[in-house]
Order: structure tokens, then C-alpha cells, then sequence
């Protein structure tokens, strides 16, 4: 009976430098007809199991993508990188012995490749709102996920890359979730209805909070960068906006729609102010909350903006929800 595997404990880079040369380098392809009896067999789909070494699991998933193979790896494909892996007993386990493929199979919980990305995107956004972008670490991800961090890397490739893919994923959630508000908002369609909807996302989804409010403490020197997330999402203008609610007929006609934009621009950084992040940041306890600032400019723009109480506000909506689908279609998760 083969010994349960052991979590790696330390990084790959403390192996025996005579293993770790060995093991980075070749893998279960070199110096064998394993991949032309693969093809034979028609077989595109390959389980990395068995008690091995972080850097031979490592080694062969490499090596097998490059290969274009699909590649599942057994929770339990890893036995020990300890830098004393050679002198022990586990070292030899680890060459000779093996666990029949049957047997890892029903006992392992196989991850699919799709699962693997979502689960850490998921737990990369977590820590993105807990230590911020400065602090949060390529190895914090992994060890959060469970996973070496080989195989984050395999995914994405920089940390930059791994944030950008929360942002996209997080804004794809917040466009969805303000489109599910507008369709179910009996006067979705108006101006004042765009704030409501966008509230009533934000209120669940803290992250995207954070993007819309250029949070500092959040993504730190990330804002900094050139060419972010944030300098390349594309926003239509508020005065483009304002003429084409007009042209709808959900905004007053009579109305100058320069000025309204104007207006409404600069509320935006008051209402920023109230996202929970930015509460915090500022420790101001007289500060209302989002919810009270949304209803209450909610009113001043269905009294100032919208033609009537009976105007149809369909056009508006069916607007906005194409903004909306633009949005996402421009920026997929």
C-alpha cells in the first residue's frame, strides 16, 4: 500500500539541485514511445496521478500541453519537495512506486481545467479585496487554492495577468447583474432607474465597487500602470448618454443635455465616496449611505428628467440594455 502523499510544504526551488535539474527538464515523454502510443491509441486526454514529486507533476503537465494533450491532475499527484528528498526512504517510493490508475481514479477529485481557472479567480479576488494589489503574492494565491504554484503560473503567466482576469470576470458580473436590476425595475428605462440598478449590483459585489471607485487601497500601484484594466475599459460618455435617452424619449426634450451631464458627472465622486471601501478608508461615520444617496437622487432625477409619469419608458430600457450587452460583448469574463 502506497503511503498517503505528503502537501508540499516548501517551495520546488529547495529540491537537491541534482533532482531538481533532472525533474524540471524531462518528463514521462523524454526518451520514450509514450506520446506515439498515445496517438495510436487516439487517446488525447491524459491523468497525471500516482506518488511523485511536485516538479515531476510540474514536468509532465508542461510537457503534455505542449503536447497539446488535455491534462487532469489527481488531487493527490503530490508526494514532497523537501530539500532532503533524496537521503529518505520517500525518494525511492517516489521513482519505483505507483498506485494503479483505477484506483487514484476512484479515489481522486479529478479537476477540470475550466473549474481550476474559476477556483482561482476566485480565490485571487477574495485576497485582492483582503491584502491588496501591492501585498498579494503569486504564492498566496496558490497556497489559498491549494494548488503548486507551477500550476497558477501555467494559467497566467504574471500577477498583472491574473488581475486583469478578476477585473474582466468581475465587470461581465456587475454588467449581468445591473441588466437582471433594469429588466425588473417597474420604471427601468429612466435615468434615475440606471443609478438604482447600478447600486443595487454594487451592494453585492464589493469588487466591483473597488474598480468603479479606482480604489487605492484595493489596487494600489495598479492604477499606476500603463495600459490597466482600468485606462482600457471603454465608457460611453455621460452627455452621449443623456442625448440618447433623449432621443428615446425617456429624458425631457426641453431639457439641455450638456448641462445634465455636467451635473451629473460631478455627483459622481460623492457617490463614490459612499462604497463601502471608500467609507472605511475615510472613517467619516456621517457619511449616508449608498442606498439613502441613490433614492434620493433617484427622485430629484425622475422629477427632473423623466417626461411624465405615464411616458413610455421601454425605448429607454431596451437602450440601456443594449449598452449593457455592448459592454459585456467588449470585455468578456
Amino acid at each position: 500500500m502506497v503511503r498517503r502523499p505528503v502537501r508540499a510544504s516548501s517551495r520546488t526551488q529547495t529540491l537537491a539541485p541534482a533532482v531538481r535539474s533532472r525533474k524540471t527538464r524531462h518528463s514521462f515523454f523524454a526518451y520514450t514511445e509514450l506520446e506515439p502510443i498515445l496517438r495510436t491509441l487516439g487517446t488525447n486526454r491524459l491523468i497525471v496521478c500516482g506518488f511523485q514529486t511536485n516538479v515531476c507533476v510540474e514536468a509532465m503537465v508542461r510537457a503534455a500541453l505542449e503536447r497539446n494533450f488535455e491534462v487532469a491532475v489527481a488531487e493527490d499527484a503530490v508526494a514532497t519537495d523537501g530539500p532532503d528528498l533524496r537521503l529518505t526512504p520517500c525518494h525511492r517510493e517516489a521513482y519505483v512506486r505507483f498506485d494503479k490508475l483505477s484506483r487514484v481514479v476512484k479515489r481522486s477529485k479529478m479537476v477540470d481545467e475550466q473549474e481550476r481557472e474559476q477556483a482561482i479567480l476566485d480565490v485571487a479576488a477574495e485576497l485582492l479585496l483582503r491584502l491588496g494589489y501591492n501585498k498579494l503574492t503569486m504564492g498566496d494565491v496558490a497556497e489559498a487554492v491549494g494548488l503548486h504554484r507551477g500550476l497558477v503560473y501555467l494559467r497566467f503567466k504574471s500577477k498583472d495577468e491574473l488581475v486583469e482576469a478578476v477585473a474582466r470576470r468581475e465587470l461581465d458580473r456587475y454588467a449581468e447583474l445591473w441588466s437582471e436590476r433594469l429588466r425588473t425595475d417597474p420604471r427601468g428605462g429612466s435615468v434615475a432607474s440606471v443609478y438604482r440598478a447600478m447600486a443595487g449590483a454594487l451592494r453585492q459585489l464589493p469588487l466591483a465597487g473597488a474598480i468603479v471607485a479606482r480604489d487605492e487601497d484595493i489596487f494600489g500601484k495598479y492604477l499606476r500602470r500603463s495600459g490597466d484594466f482600468h485606462g482600457r475599459i471603454e465608457h460611453f460618455g455621460t452627455r452621449e448618454f443623456v442625448r440618447m435617452m433623449q432621443d428615446a424619449g425617456a429624458v425631457r426634450a426641453d431639457i439641455d443635455a450638456d448641462a445634465v451631464a455636467f451635473i451629473l458627472d460631478s455627483l459622481t465622486p460623492a457617490l463614490r465616496d459612499t462604497f463601502q471601501h471608500r467609507r472605511e478608508q475615510s472613517g467619516r461615520s456621517d457619511l449616508p449611505t449608498t442606498d439613502a444617496v441613490v433614492d434620493a437622487l433617484s427622485q430629484l432625477l425622475e422629477l427632473g428628467l423623466t417626461p411624465s409619469a405615464s411616458a413610455d419608458l421601454e425605448p429607454g430600457k431596451a437602450l440601456l440594455l443594449d449598452l449593457l450587452s455592448t459592454l459585456r460583448g467588449r470585455h468578456p469574463a
